[in-house]
Formats: structure tokens, sequence, C-alpha cells
């Protein structure tokens, strides 16, 4: 007892000394969106001394709540001894007292600091806006007893983010700036930047226009997605001829095909270009474009027509021509066929030269028991040697001497030369061919030793003889006659050799009206043998003439030769399941490839009538 009053002098006698100045409450300013929550402190100055509680009324706007109000224990101690404290709050109030049964008087540790700490709650619907939320009527009791009197407010600002989403209608025609993330009422701007050839429109939101003007500024209320649109600008292009014509304009949008004006003509002159280059989408900006012209060279031909070149003059368009004049033995020139220009035309031109000339006789001795030809030409005309002219077995080979292409100046006698006719002799061997070494002529002439033909030989066939020039049906000996004449033709004739086709089915069978050949020849069609079935067996595939192991699928290829041998090979069935492979469902046909069901399980496959079917191209007996 006496010790416990000693204890509370001494306090009463410090807190004395320190009356002086009274304590003070503050609370911090406050920024939240609606339906969050955050952790409040109330800090406490100036009270380095005792007290024995601490209490206080919220104050709160509509829509907001606390709640969790704690006591910062750290700021409290009493004699190195714990100190509990009980903290009471309703919706408006708290309470901080003392533990009495500790017999203590708690002192704030600290002359400033948090004291309590409370959650503010914003409501889900409580406007944007800015706020006054406080606590009054803050009563600190000391260890007198005697109550010290507070209050504080701070700012609570209510707000929430929005995303401001600027694009461009085309990037190929601007560029936009401005998005963000912005707090509610905040201003934003966006920007539009057109690229060169190009100008803005307007921006819109939703499709409405909200501004003409490339820089915008509004106020965010929203999340919002502003789209610039561009155009392209208009410009003239002026294309100057240069021939006479008018300058062609065309007025167009920036980056569209340009196409310069078409198939252009000046008199003498071949176009060459434009100046500057026109290129292939119109420019940023007004272009005149002059069409270059370069002049034509034209070649003037003057055909002499006496045996020399043609004189050949090439010159530019409208210089002055000077033609030439001519010579030619025997002959008189007498001018050109058309008149030549004064200057170079815009054209090639050809002019023949024009000549009076002298006959000459050309006799033609035919040796050949017939009378001579005579004929009186004009010197340098077409000679030409009679036709029609023959002698059974031989050919004409030439003149002598030779004939000349023109009448030469002077009479001439040419003599007939005849060697004898060579014939042809073609063979078809129809897919045969002679022994290695063995040959038949390919000519004769009537002059020819006796031919005894030589006969080919072809896989897969016997030679059945000859037919042909001179033959009646077919022959097996052919021999062409010395003096005998004329083209000939022969052709080999065969007959195919048949094979025969083994098959060892290994206890299976084929199905009822299903067969395969037992022979066949070269000449045969593809055969695709049809496989067999056996109870209770999977069909594994042939072995036999060609295979080098078990073949589902065989086919002797049109063209093929000799014996055959095949057999089946099997395997014992696994139930119906094997034919599904990795299906659950399978289409159901008919030997004869009619459709019986599609998409059928293996239990709906089992109730078929009885029967052979065909599932995942094998066949498949139901009993």
């Amino acid at each position: 007892m006496k010790k416990n009053l000693i204890l509370f002098l001494t306090l009463f006698l410090g807190l004395k000394t320190m009356a002086a100045v009274e304590p003070t409450v503050s609370l911090s300013d406050l920024k939240m969106k609606p339906g969050t929550e955050a952790t409040v402190s109330m800090e406490l100055q100036n009270a380095d001394y005792a007290i024995t509680s601490l209490q206080g009324d919220f104050v709160l706007p509509e829509g907001v709540t606390v709640s969790d109000v704690t006591l910062v224990s750290s700021r409290f101690k009493t004699n190195n001894s714990v100190v509990s404290h009980v903290v009471n709050a309703n919706a408006q109030r708290f309470v901080v007292t003392a533990n009495k049964e500790y017999g203590a008087i708690a002192s704030v540790d600290g002359t400033s600091g948090a004291v309590i700490s409370f959650k503010v709650k914003v409501a889900e619907n409580v406007a944007y806006g800015k706020y006054s939320i406080g606590i009054a009527n803050v009563e600190l009791g000391d260890a007198q007893f005697k109550s010290h009197y507070a209050g504080c407010t701070a700012t609570l600002s209510v707000y929430d983010e929005f995303t401001v989403t600027a694009k461009a209608a085309d990037a190929q025609m601007g560029t936009v700036t401005g998005s963000g993330t912005f707090e509610y009422g905040e201003e934003a701007t966006v920007t539009a930047t057109a690229n060169e050839g190009y100008h803005f429109v307007s921006w819109s939101a939703n499709g409405v226009i909200v501004s003409v003007s490339d820089t915008y500024t509004f106020t965010v209320g929203e999340n919002i997605t502003l789209t610039a649109t561009f155009a392209p600008n208009m410009y003239t292009l002026t294309f100057v001829l240069n021939n006479g014509e008018e300058n062609v304009v065309k007025t167009q949008n920036y980056g569209t095909e340009l196409k310069a004006p078409e198939n252009l003509k000046k008199t003498g002159y071949s176009f060459s270009g434009w100046s500057p280059e026109v290129p292939a989408t119109v420019p940023a900006g007004n272009m005149t474009y002059t069409a270059q012209w370069t002049i034509n060279q034209y070649s003037m031909t003057f055909v002499l027509n006496n045996g020399e070149e043609n004189i050949v003059i090439k010159q530019d368009y409208a210089t002055e021509l000077v033609a030439p004049i001519p010579t030619k033995e025997g002959h008189t020139f007498a001018g050109w066929d058309k008149a030549v220009p004064a200057t170079i035309p815009a054209e090639d031109m050809t002019f023949n030269a024009t000549w009076s000339v002298k006959q000459y006789t050309m006799t033609f001795k035919l040796n050949n028991g017939k009378p001579n030809v005579v004929k009186t030409l004009d010197f340098g005309s077409e000679l030409k040697a009679p036709e029609n002219v023959e002698k059974t077995g031989y050919v004409l080979t030439g003149w002598d001497p030779e004939l000349p292409a023109t009448v030469p100046s002077g009479d001439m006698i040419f003599e007939a030369v005849w060697a004898p006719e060579v014939y042809a002799i073609t063979y078809n061997l129809a897919g045969g061919q002679l022994a290695e070494g063995d040959t038949n002529p390919d000519t004769y002439t009537i002059e020819s030793d006796a031919i005894t033909l030589k006969n080919p030989t072809r896989e897969g066939y016997t030679f059945a003889g000859w037919t042909g020039t001179g033959i009646e049906g077919s022959s097996m000996e052919v021999t062409i006659a010395k003096g005998s004449m004329g083209a000939r033709t022969y052709t080999a004739t065969w007959t195919p050799i048949t094979y025969t086709i083994s098959y060892e089915l290994a206890g299976g069978q084929l199905a009822q009206g299903e067969s395969n050949p037992g022979t066949y020849t070269i000449e045969s069609d593809a055969i695709t043998l049809k496989n067999p079935t056996r109870e209770g067996h999977d069909f594994i595939g042939w072995t036999g003439t060609g295979l080098t192991e078990a073949t589902m699928t065989v086919t002797i290829a049109k063209g093929s030769i000799g014996n055959r041998t095949y057999t089946a090979t099997w395997k014992e069935a696994t139930g119906i399941q094997h034919i599904f492979s990795d299906s659950k469902t399978v289409n159901v046909y008919t030997v004869s490839g009619a459709l019986v069901g599609r998409d059928m399980t293996a239990d709906e496959v089992l109730q078929l009538k009885r029967g052979i079917y065909v599932i995942n191209g094998r066949k498949i007996t139901v009993r």
C-alpha cells in the first residue's frame, strides 16, 4: 500500500510538471476507390504522461464505415510490466481503458505516434469526390482522472481509374498519342498526326464524331476508345505531251495508282519517257511531267536488181534523201518502181530498180530418147529446167554444165544427168527387234541384187510373218528381186504367248461369283487379284512371283510376262473388333459396293442379317 502510494505521488508530480502542453490527435488524408477498405491510424502528440482512458466519436460521411478498432499497444508501457487494454467500439464510437486488474496506470511511450488503428470501408455506391472524415470528442483521461479533449479531421478522396485508348483507323495514314490510365475527372489529351500525303479528319467514339481537331482534350469519366480518322490529300498531275496535243491533267488522291497517258504519237519520233519519271502512285504534291521524244531514223532500201547488194540509206526523219543511180551489164536502167521523196519520210521504204533486158536461147538435151527442149528467155530472168522429165528406174540428178539460177549472157546447151532411183524400204517391227548383228537394208535401186529379209524376235510373242508390199496375207520369208522398183513397206506380225497363273488358297476361298484368271498374255489389261476369305482367319496377303513379302493387293501389270504362282497367307482372327482399327464406328458395304450403314458400332454390325460384308476394305461374314 505504501509502495503504491509513493509511485502514485511520483507520477503525479511528474505529470504536473508536463501539464503545460495539451495533447493533440490527427488523421492522414485518404484516397480510396468505391468498394475498397483501408487501415487508418489516429496519432497522438504531446502526451508524454500516463493515461487511464481514451475514447472518441467517429464522424463519417454516408456510405463510409469503420471496423476493427485496435490499440497500438507498442505505444504504451508501465514499469516494465505488461499492461493489457480493452477496446470497445460500435459503429460511431470507441473506448480504450486500462486494465485495472494490475493496479497500474499506462503511460504513452514517446510524445507522438499512432495510438489506435481502424479500418475504413467505402461502399460501392459512394459517388466520386472529396469527403471529410474525422474523430470528434476525443477524451484522454490522465492519472489524476483529469480529462483532456481534442479532435481531428482528414480528407477522404473517393476516385476510380479509367483507360483511354487512342488508335488510328488506318495506321498507314497517321499516328496517335495520348493513350493511358486516368483518374475520374482528370483531363486527358489525345493527339493525331497525319503522315505525308494525308490529313486528319476527326476523332470518334463508338462511331460518333467527338472532335474535328487533331488535338482533343476532355474530362475522363469512363473507359473510352477514340479513333482518329485520316484521309488522303488530293493532288494535280499535269502531263505535257510535247506533240502538238493538249496537256493531260489528272486530279487524284495521294497514294492511288498513277497511270501516265499511253499510246502517245509524234510523227517521226519515238516516245522515250517522262521528265521527271512518273511514279507508280500519286506523290505528296502537285507535279508536272513532260514527255520526252527521240527522233526516229528510217531505212530507205534501194533494190538494184543487178546482182549487187542492195543500197540501204538510214537517216533521221525529214533529212535530205539522194537516190543512187545503178548500172547493170546488158541492161538499161529504167528508173525506180515508185517516186523517191526529197526528204526521209516517217516510215521505212523500199525502191526497186527497173531494167530493159536482152533474150538468149537455152537448149536442154534430155538423154532419155525424147526430143531436146529449147527456150528463148530474157537475160537475168529465172532459168528453169524442163519439168516432169522421166526415165524408168532413174532420177534426174542435174544438168551438165550445172544449170544457173538465171539466164546467162549467151546461148547455152545443157545435158541431163541420170542416176538409179533409190527406193525406201520401211519396216514396222511392231515392238520386235532383229538379232544382234542382223540388219535389213533401208533402200535399194533397180540395179540392186536380190534382198532376202531377216526376221525379228519379240519378247512375249511368236513371229507370225511379214505383211506389206507385194505380199498376200503374211509370209515368213520375203525376197525383193533384182530389177524391182518402188518404195516398200513391211510389217512384222506377232502372236502373243499365253502364260499360266496358279493359286494356292491354303484353305481359303473366293466369294461366290468371284474368280481370278488362270492365264494371261503380255497384252492383257492389268489384273488385280481378288482376295479370298477363310472362316476364323484374317487374310494377310499373297506371296509368290515378284513379291518379297505378304502383299494385300497384288496387280499383274499390263505388259508382264512369264508363268506365275501365288499363295494366300492367313492369321487367326481375333474377333470383329480387329476390323475396327482405332475407330469406334465404321461404314458397312455389300460385296458389290452398296452402302449398308454409316457410322455403325460393333454391336450394330453383329445384328446384321447373315451374309458377307466389306468393312475398312476387309470382308467379314456375319452368321
